[in-house]
């Protein structure tokens, strides 16, 4: 933008900057960017690179390998579909805490899946597909979304 007084231009630029740099840093506490949480040092850190850290519980390892990227694995298979298809047919795709119909459906473990691969010592794909509480029906249930996110945050 060309400015016919260098006074505007400065005074702009300044009150452009103190908006865009007014966050504190959650870590060290110096000024960041608007849009982030972290100064650029802090965030750089391996430990907020890390997505599986980022979620409560799942930074845990079994024989080196995290959780979290287990937890992926099994959700691509085809076993994970079927059971979460039986899951959904057992309750007519009905949500079983709010009782509607018609909305985003998720099959919930009663047992936590996260539970379940730290109590089996599940590491791999071949030890979870012989595991019968991963894919027992009686240990799934069908909430919808909003449901979903209220039992994990209990």
């Amino acid at each position: 933008m060309p400015y016919k007084d260098k006074e505007v231009q400065r005074e702009y630029f300044r009150l452009r900057n103190k908006r865009r740099y007014n966050n504190k840093c959650l870590d060290c506490g110096d000024v960041c960017h608007e849009t982030s949480s972290r100064c650029k040092p802090c965030s750089k850190l391996k430990k907020y690179r890390n997505p599986s850290v980022r979620q409560k519980g799942w930074a845990k390892k079994i024989n080196g390998v995290y959780l979290q990227r287990i937890a992926t694995r099994i959700r691509d298979l085809v076993e994970y579909s079927e059971w979460r298809l039986k899951v959904f047919r057992r309750d007519r795709f009905v949500c079983q805490m709010c009782l509607e119909s018609g909305k985003v459906l998720n099959a919930h473990h009663v047992v936590r899946m996260k539970r379940i691969l730290v109590d089996e010592g599940i590491d791999t794909i071949a030890k979870a597909i012989s595991c019968s509480l991963l894919w027992d029906i009686n240990n799934g249930v069908t909430l919808c979304h909003s449901c979903h996110k209220k039992v994990h945050k209990l």
